[in-house]
């Protein structure tokens, strides 16, 4: 009897010898690959990671590295480049990333200052302590001019006079529309001010909002205490993330381990649904997480100071990031512990419970990603950080269905293992931020492995092993998946740092995670 494909595949991930074989194929390809690229394909990271666009970097280098600036609107970036006044209203316009040294004045007799006494005024007022005389000659200047208004607003906020930098950045932006550095500065001035008032006001106006990136616009929000804006805007932020380049490699982490979950239960349409909205739900959640971000460490101070105590430090990841993170997860699990209530499938519960805090890894994983694709080894996400999230959500949101089935008896072992997750929580990262614990970063690999047992093991009482093995085995999912990460890190980093940077980059993260490994294959091999 001639066997269906899908049956061919579910006894491949079975063997173990075709899985090492395969493996070590991809890994020979990879390299290969790997060694090609690096000599052949071009180096222009900061372009391919869409940091910048060409023709936009070309212009800064090319504005910024000039000796002699042609034209007044020339000099104005020259000045503001050099010195810059108010952030983030000149890193729109200077892009953070550039590192150009400061350039000196030049030489050759082309100085427009004295045809230009607004410039003159200004470049003397950015440079000296005493602005009171270049204030007054600016002020003698007619308000039709452009700049005029908006040079006074950076020598005020330069003197700390945020008031009246406020009202002058207000007027150039009203007189001259297209004048988005005086509206971006008006903002922040008005916040400088103590003024949330006047900033909410401002950033009220799309003309002015629009001026500003999604991620600036999202701390200016939380710095004027728009609560309902900061929410609009933290959503259209995580939308961009969601619709960008790096949500590819978080997408196929996230993959790896909803293929594995899912293989403990027998797919109909409706567990189907159910783990899609599960993990929608977990992505939901790392929104609303950003969210209490932005009101928790922004609006009310309360982040991570590196300066602090370690027990200070302590405090905020267990009661800040912990506590935060597991809380939100938690809640946004409630309408599917409420539907397999009504259903009373405890495997259920313990797999979407799970889903959602997937969900929620995948999401935050772009933001990793972002930052640093190539530094940011893939497979120490996959096996780390993913399943910190999805066990914990998956244990406190099973304990919780739980808690409702019996109509909130037990409530004592879900509210233990509750916080018994935000201190788990809290204790990893915390080894892993804080300089004076990186001696015991091994713990961090201990108290995953612990969590592995602590969640797999309840799973695996209630795997559904009617028809088992016609569905692809979670070994064989796992094995091949850690594989094409590591390999596709190593492929993506060589054009970029060099083959023999990517290949050692390659062995390192294999080797660091190896011990971890073992743990989710010793959990894995006989299913």
């Amino acid at each position: 009897m001639t066997r269906l494909p899908s049956q061919h595949l579910a006894d491949l991930s079975r063997d173990r010898r075709f899985l090492i074989r395969t493996s070590l194929s991809i890994v020979v390809m990879s390299t290969v690959l790997s060694f090609i690229l690096a000599a052949f394909a071009p180096r222009k990271l900061g372009e391919l990671l869409g940091q910048v666009p060409k023709q936009d970097l070309k212009a800064i280098h090319q504005a910024a590295s000039r000796s002699d600036p042609q034209s007044l609107s020339d000099w104005v970036f020259w000045i503001r480049f050099n010195y810059p006044v108010s952030y983030p209203a000149t890193s729109l316009d200077f892009r953070d990333f550039l590192s150009a040294e400061k350039g000196a004045i030049p030489k050759n007799g082309k100085s427009p200052f004295e045809k230009h006494p607004l410039l003159k005024s200004y470049y003397g007022g950015v440079q000296s302590d005493d602005r009171q005389e270049f204030i007054e000659q600016l002020e003698s200047i007619s308000e039709s001019l452009r700049y005029r208004n908006e040079f006074l607003g950076d020598l005020y906020i330069l003197d700390k006079n945020y008031a009246a930098a406020t009202n002058f950045y207000s007027r150039e932006a009203q007189q001259f529309p297209e004048s988005s550095y005086a509206q971006r500065s008006a903002v922040i001035a008005a916040l400088r001010n103590n003024d949330p008032v006047a900033a909410r006001l401002l950033l009220s106006r799309s003309e002015i909002s629009d001026r500003f990136t999604d991620y600036d616009l999202m701390n200016l929000k939380a710095d004027a205490r728009a609560w309902i804006p900061l929410l609009e805007s933290t959503f259209k932020y995580e939308k961009a993330q969601l619709l960008s380049f790096f949500a590819i490699p978080a997408a196929f982490t996230g993959l790896i381990w909803y293929l594995i979950l899912t293989n403990f239960w027998r797919f109909d349409r409706t567990r189907l649904i159910a783990s899609l909205f599960a993990v929608a739900l977990g992505v939901l959640s790392a929104n609303l997480t950003l969210y209490a971000v932005m009101v928790q460490e922004r609006a009310f101070g309360f982040a991570h100071a590196p300066s602090s105590s370690q027990l200070s430090q302590a405090i905020y990841f267990i009661a800040g990031v912990g506590l935060r993170e597991e809380t939100i997860k938690l809640v946004c699990f409630i309408p599917i512990a409420i539907w397999c209530a009504k259903r009373k499938n405890d495997l259920e519960a313990l797999i979407l419970a799970a889903l959602v805090g997937l969900g929620f890894a995948a999401m935050e994983n772009i933001s990793y990603f972002r930052t640093g694709l190539i530094q940011q080894s893939g497979l120490t996400r996959l096996l780390t950080a993913n399943p910190l999230h999805f066990t914990l959500t998956g244990l406190v949101g099973y304990y919780g269905y739980r808690m409702i089935v019996r109509k909130f008896y037990g409530m004592e072992e879900f509210l233990a293992t509750f916080i018994l997750a935000v201190l788990f929580h809290g204790a990893y990262d915390a080894v892993i931020m804080i300089p004076e614990w990186s001696d015991w970063s091994i713990l961090t690999f201990i108290l995953m492995a612990l969590l592995v047992y602590r969640y797999f093991d309840p799973l695996r009482g209630l795997m559904d092993i009617q028809q088992q093995r016609k569905r692809l085995s979670p070994l064989g999912i796992f094995i091949m998946g850690s594989v094409a990460i590591a390999c596709i890190v190593m492929m993506v980093s060589a054009p970029f740092l060099g083959f023999h940077y990517a290949l050692a980059g390659f062995a390192e993260a294999v080797g660091s995670i190896l011990p971890l490994a073992f743990a989710y294959i010793s959990r894995f091999r006989d299913l």
